[in-house]
């Protein structure tokens, strides 16, 4: 059962990519999952539930987790963000699809919203276990620093998901190699939240957590970019 789920989704993923919403009927995408409309409907009950799911799934960048405890940052997020952008490159024609029809189906915005949400509140921990460890030297006790590392977070996720869009399109914004952009992406992000050479371990931790709390009530909402 759980087969023919995934079989159904990535058949209305190819079609809905190539037809849209009106023409990725339901008909057409079982007979591209090799199973009958009937199947189809036990699974997701409706088209537009089915629909939905494959625009979460394909948005689902939880692809790389970053480690708990940060030991190479530029190596660690470079894999990351490397991942993010090779996977978003393969998916370049759905996803324009489905931005282009946002404003008709407006229910798959919360949809596609999931994935980029999670994926910034990953790189965001991330951010704050670098802080915690002692590899950042900027002051966590002040707001300016948490709303900074929050635009940082935005920013790079932004980076890489419109390289990924819109490099072929637009090459002459895009003039370093595709090969070497997430290390240069991430060398710049590191550059901007203040990574050391080297950790110092932090005196007090405390601060932390009410940096947490400043930096996501100061980060822009993941599911609007």
């Amino acid at each position: 059962m759980l087969e023919n789920r995934s079989r159904i989704i990535e058949a209305a993923a190819r079609i809905y990519a190539a037809h849209g919403y009106r023409g990725a009927t339901t008909r057409r995408i079982a007979e591209e999952a090799g199973v009958n409309e009937i199947t189809l409907f036990r699974q997701f009950g409706s088209k537009s539930a089915l629909l939905d799911a494959m625009v979460e799934a394909s948005l689902d960048l939880r692809l790389v987790a970053l480690p708990a405890v940060p030991v190479d940052p530029e190596a660690e997020l470079t894999l990351w963000v490397a991942a993010h952008m090779a996977d978003v490159a393969s998916k370049r024609d759905l996803l324009r699809q489905v931005m282009r029809e946002f404003s008709e189906h407006p229910d798959h915005a919360t949809c596609a919203g999931k994935g980029p949400a999670a994926a910034a509140d990953q790189l965001r921990d991330y951010v704050i276990q670098l802080r915690r460890v002692g590899w950042l030297d900027t002051d966590p006790s002040t707001e300016a620093s948490a709303f900074e590392v929050a635009s940082a977070v935005t920013m790079l996720m932004a980076a890489f998901f419109v390289d990924a869009m819109d490099r072929v399109m637009m090459p002459q914004l895009f003039t370093t190699p595709v090969e070497e952009a997430p290390r240069t992406y991430v060398r710049v992000f590191l550059r901007g939240i203040g990574l050391r050479t080297s950790p110092h371990p932090p005196s007090n931790s405390a601060p932390d957590r009410s940096t947490r709390r400043t930096v996501q009530a100061t980060a822009p909402n993941s599911s609007t970019t």
